[in-house]
């Protein structure tokens, strides 16, 4: 009853520190219902706070492994063995700790009970951290995989897997680990892109989520994975603009800078001989990207790169051409899109100049679409159309509207926000926005008029207010009068 008084107490916020944490830890030690609460309190902490759960992962603890274990053992859970990246036994059916570990019978809470709490915490810490799928939780989940002799190693495994595309960038960068003492780690991330099917570039390439296929490519680009290099060349004619550029700035240590120092050995022939030179083993990332960029070239512009050109010059003519391809590819449709705005068809040309900007955001002639979205905003304010006209004349002025345009946008946008401040009972701010209509454009005839209007309106509210203290004067001049007769009677 003690336990679920102190959850219930909490129950309201997240731990934000360490103390909070520590008023948690005797809850993984009471009743099923209560450790299972404080697990669902650590889970809730915001993923922006990823640096207090890790800090709170690798503190220092009373506890031993030893006395872990036994915890562990009591749920029948898999404990691998240090010396092997695998699982303990690759193929047994997989429990949930946390369950298990809640409902632990109250007697083993007698025999240890500081070590329960201990393990309940440091798996609910784990799941918490994966949870907040950042490319950041990572690597705290890798170091503390292999601490403690590595009992809780299966459990960041599965935490790690649960986190999906989002793993793979951390797991990436993980294959760069600095340092003899980290070879397990580096075995570990690679187990785990293998049991995600995700050592392929190509495979951990293939989410559809922006962001996460960028951050993937920023890895590929930090630790140069050498099989990596025909992924990242495919993606740099992708059509999200951010994972081109993203790409072809992952692609840049492939091709620049110092060339990689060859692995070479001597190898053997048959009859047991040797070669009298050292021979390449594999091909340098370097090697590949040359390879790679010459059949992209070759079979997608139908052009030989020259005799002796670099990696880093193949690339540049690639993306040149890439850039050129899909500049022709759109222009089409925005010739399609100036017939159909030269015939009056406004709303036709609309729709395909958003396309085009939707496929290429930057499309290197979008300054021309400005007056068709000018004229657009026209078309809907004549129809009263107040927030479809003001979002079209600001489409035209961030599409680079000049001259005509750009004075037809600005008075239109100001325009168009003055009525509706004036639908809702801002006279000022809508005579305001009428004087910044009007210096734009004095010829405004919408502003004209709401200025004349707002004018007149001004005027019969001062006739108004004249005539009642005029009227109020009139009374009180009678009252006085009557007052004074009063008081001469």
């Amino acid at each position: 009853m003690i336990g679920h008084a102190l959850v219930a107490a909490f129950a309201l916020a997240a731990p934000a520190h360490d103390a909070d944490f520590d008023r948690l830890l005797p809850e993984f030690a009471a009743s099923t219902e209560a450790r299972l609460s404080a697990a669902r309190l650590i889970a809730s902490v915001p993923r922006q706070r990823l640096d207090l759960l890790v800090h709170r992962l690798e503190r220092a603890r009373r506890g031993t492994p030893a006395r872990w274990r036994k915890v562990l053992e009591a749920i029948g859970a898999e404990i691998p063995s240090l010396r092997s990246a695998a699982p303990a036994r690759p193929g047994a059916p997989q429990i949930d700790w946390l369950a298990r570990l809640a409902a632990l019978p109250t007697d083993f809470v007698l025999a240890d009970g500081e070590a329960l709490a201990e393990t309940i915490e440091a798996v609910a810490l784990i799941r918490a951290i994966a949870g907040t799928e950042r490319e950041g939780a990572v690597a705290p989940l890798l170091r503390f995989a292999w601490s403690h002799d590595g009992i809780f190693r299966d459990e960041c495994g599965r935490s790690i897997r649960s986190m999906g595309p989002a793993a793979i960038s951390g797991l990436v960068r993980a294959q760069a680990l600095p340092g003899r003492e980290t070879y397990r780690m580096r075995r570990y991330a690679l187990y785990q892109l293998e049991r995600m099917d995700r050592v392929n570039p190509r495979n951990a390439l293939a989410t559809p989520d922006v962001a996460t296929k960028s951050e993937i490519l920023r890895a590929y680009g930090e630790t140069r994975f050498e099989p990596a290099v025909e992924a990242i060349i495919a993606e740099t004619d992708a059509t999200s603009r951010r994972v081109r550029d993203v790409a072809r700035a992952a692609l840049r240590p492939y091709v620049d800078g110092p060339a990689p120092p060859e692995v070479k050995r001597k190898l053997k022939l048959a009859g047991g001989q040797e070669t009298v030179e050292e021979m390449p083993l594999y091909l340098t990332y370097r090697q590949r990207a040359s390879v790679e960029l010459q059949k992209r070239l070759l079979g997608e512009a139908g052009v030989m790169a020259a005799q002796g050109a670099t990696a880093a010059e193949m690339a540049r003519r690639l993306f040149e051409f890439y850039d050129r391809r899909r500049y022709e590819r759109y222009a089409i449709d925005v010739r399609r899109a100036d017939d159909a705005r030269a015939a009056g068809r406004i709303e036709e040309a609309i729709r395909l100049y958003d396309w085009v900007l939707a496929q290429d955001p930057f499309f290197r002639e979008r300054a021309g679409m400005a007056p068709a979205h000018a004229a657009w905003g026209d078309r809907l304010a004549g129809q009263r159309r107040w927030d479809e006209a003001a979002a079209s004349y600001r489409k035209a002025i961030a599409l680079g509207a000049a001259g005509a345009s750009l004075r037809s946008a600005r008075a239109g946008l100001a325009y168009a926000e003055a009525v509706r401040a004036r639908e809702g009972g801002a006279h000022t701010d809508a005579e305001r926005l009428v004087a910044e209509a009007l210096a734009v454009d004095p010829s405004h005839d919408g502003a004209r008029r709401l200025r004349d209007r707002a004018s007149a309106e001004r005027a019969r509210r001062r006739i108004i207010a004249w005539a009642a203290a005029a009227g109020s004067l009139s009374i009180l001049g009678v009252a006085i009068i009557v007052g004074w007769r009063r008081l001469g009677a």
